[in-house]
């Protein structure tokens, strides 16, 4: 297989997500937004300035096996992440360093 030298647009990650008194993670699977190393600088460099719900959504489009106390699935969106954040405060930094890694750390062999 040839190496395309344009990436896609998105991208998909697996995602643990700490729960609080849960023996394992929630896993999420997020649709993560590809930013080349120039735009990677200047979203890293403006996360001090903004809320956590701001910046990820800069770079995240999409998610599943996200759903609500009555089992129904829970679109992505700004106000879903607000609160999946609030509830689930290790999220913030869980999803930042999926997304680090995804873009900059070579990828594990099976």
């Amino acid at each position: 297989m040839a190496f395309r030298i344009v990436p896609s647009p998105t991208f998909r990650v697996k995602v643990p997500l700490t729960v609080p008194g849960a023996a394992a993670a929630g896993v999420v699977e997020v649709e993560f937004k590809h930013k080349g190393r120039e735009a990677y600088g200047a979203w890293w460099d403006s996360i001090g300035s903004r809320g956590d719900a701001e910046v990820l959504d800069e770079v995240i489009t999409g998610w599943t096996d996200v759903i609500d106390d009555k089992g129904e699935p829970v679109p992505y969106g700004l106000e879903a992440l607000a609160l999946l954040l609030d509830r689930f405060p290790a999220s913030g930094i869980e999803l930042l360093a999926a997304y680090k890694k995804a873009l900059w750390e070579a990828r594990e062999k099976n």
